[in-house]
């Protein structure tokens, strides 16, 4: 892992049969997240696997399994501008139910610029991270993007007895 930083982890629903590159580029145009409002591009990942598992999981609600996601690591280079909140550095009530209030610190760390990863931490772990990054920043393209590969998901996830 020698001039890297940080490994992403990015689980996205599958297009063109797991192509990272496509799955990079596809879910920035689709998905709203807490951090990023309707129409502004941005990729949701997480430090962790099992965190990007987590993730799908709070929001899916589907009680199956999905077949249809997989997941790429992007490997972000040391020189590539990084920024890092905690709970303390966060607005107040970040963690809560009105989206409204990351939504709008997202899209002002999207706007500026500053940075192609933003790290903060997951409401679902809180002991965990969640990393958004920002695809019209221009040294996104310095991200080190995996081929993709399908998530395999343990059926008592989702076992209902």
């Amino acid at each position: 892992m020698s001039g890297l930083w940080q490994w992403l982890w990015l689980l996205v629903k599958a297009v063109d049969k797991f192509d990272s590159a496509a799955a990079f580029r596809y879910q920035p145009q689709r998905l709203t997240g807490r951090w990023n409002s309707p129409a502004r591009p941005a990729i949701s990942g997480a430090l962790s696997y099992a965190c990007s598992m987590l993730e799908i999981l709070v929001h899916a609600k589907i009680g199956r399994i999905p077949r249809t996601h997989g997941y790429v690591v992007a490997d972000v280079p040391k020189n590539l501008p990084v920024e890092r909140h905690v709970s303390m550095s966060l607005p107040p009530a970040w963690d809560g139910d009105d989206p409204s209030i990351t939504r709008r610190f997202g899209d002002h760390w999207l706007n500026a610029r500053r940075s192609v990863v933003l790290v903060v931490p997951s409401v679902a772990p809180k002991l965990e991270g969640t990393a958004v990054v920002n695809p019209q920043h221009p040294s996104a393209v310095a991200l080190l993007v995996s081929q993709s590969q399908m998530v395999i998901w343990d059926q008592r996830l989702f076992d209902r007895k």
